[in-house]
């Protein structure tokens, strides 16, 4: 299509997929107003209905958008998998000096533990508040809920375990057509494990669970975490050479599978106006759940800097940062708390200091940030 004068703007429209057409009645292609509810609330009228049975919930506004932008959030993929990734490597460290036993009850208790937190403390630094209209499950829930599946796995021979987790991560996008209609009333079950979005009762009020991480690919991720363990007590040279192989093989899968379009994603990439848009449409790949496109580039991309930081500590190089990330790696769950609260006091900071509602930051739903 060619255009010889004016603009393409997006127009304003909702993802929903097969559940939410029945739940509320639509169909794709037909008009909804969403209303905002806040204190100076708003109606978005004629919100055009785009249906898909792989999609979920959303709402799409034309926005404008840098390269840089897109950077800042596309950087931060690269938490959450090697998280949950490390947390599989630590479990194996750990067996190494506990009896099976003790290790299964430790992960059973910790796992439950980080759950309640997720519920708890976590809430409290994203929202300032201790009500509880909605529940948002993020990373701390898949960590918990991981570990209490790892405390079954321990019990497996090491190739078993890593079978399992190469199976989990490479096969479960091959269940994204699979919605939580298909199980009836224990469709929440099937969202807990591999379709993101709301759950709640009959109708939509709260108490609400918002589940943003199913645990199925999580699980498996972990699962890889744990076979790396039998890697990272090797030789460094070794271990370093291992981490380099790693890194570029999984590069290399995710741009021919990703080029091809075939599987591995569910948002296929296509070729835009300009070449720098191409790459991002190439390199904008699902995390909610993680498809494995997403697991491919940026556990691949992790490899790569595991293997420059052996590199580094052989030339004793860069001392300095080595010695700054290893403060933050020693108590990573603390400044995971620290940098929410601390993103949200700034939220607030900067809407006081513009003359914005700033009590909107610590209201809750649905009058406030939900």
């Amino acid at each position: 299509m060619e255009l010889k004068a004016g603009v393409i703007r997006a127009e304003r429209h909702v993802h929903v997929g097969d559940d939410d057409c029945a739940y509320y009645g639509i169909k794709d292609g037909d008009r909804v107003n969403l209303r905002i509810h806040s204190d100076c609330p708003t109606t978005l009228e004629g919100m055009l209905v785009r249906h898909n049975p792989r999609f979920k919930l959303e709402v799409h506004l034309a926005a404008t958008y840098t390269f840089l932008l897109y950077l800042t959030r596309w950087i931060t993929h690269l938490c959450a998998p090697v998280f949950v990734f490390l947390a599989g490597t630590s479990i194996f460290l750990q067996r190494q000096r506990k009896i099976r036993s003790h290790l299964t009850q430790h992960l059973l208790a910790r796992g439950l533990w980080f759950i309640l937190v997720e519920l708890t403390l976590v809430h409290l630094v994203f929202n300032f508040h201790w009500q509880w209209n909605i529940q948002i499950l993020e990373v701390i829930w898949a960590i918990g809920a991981s570990m209490m599946a790892m405390a079954v796995l321990i019990h497996l021979p090491l190739r078993w375990v890593f079978l399992i987790g190469a199976c989990l991560v490479g096969g479960h996008n091959l269940l994204d057509g699979v919605t939580p209609a298909s199980f009836g009333r224990f469709g929440w079950l099937w969202q807990l494990l591999h379709v993101p979005g709301l759950i709640s009762g009959q109708s939509m009020t709260p108490p609400i669970i918002l589940l943003a991480y199913p645990v199925l690919p999580w699980v498996g991720v972990m699962a890889l975490g744990y076979a790396f363990g039998n890697v990272l007590v090797q030789p460094k040279e070794k271990r370093r050479q291992w981490n380099l192989r790693a890194g570029l093989t999984l590069l290399v899968a995710f741009g021919l599978l990703r080029w091809t379009n075939l599987y591995g994603d569910p948002v296929r990439w296509s070729s835009q106006p300009t070449g720098w848009r191409t790459w991002l449409s190439f390199m904008n790949v699902q995390k909610y759940p993680p498809s494995l496109l997403f697991l491919l580039v940026t556990l691949g991309i992790a490899a790569l800097i595991a293997a420059g930081i052996e590199s580094a500590e052989q030339r004793d190089a860069w001392g300095w940062l080595r010695r700054v990330l290893q403060v933050y790696g020693r108590v990573p769950f603390f400044y995971f708390l620290l940098h929410i609260a601390l993103i949200h006091w700034l939220a607030l900071v900067v809407s006081a200091a513009r003359g914005e509602n700033w009590r909107w930051w610590v209201t809750e739903f649905p009058s406030g940030v939900y």
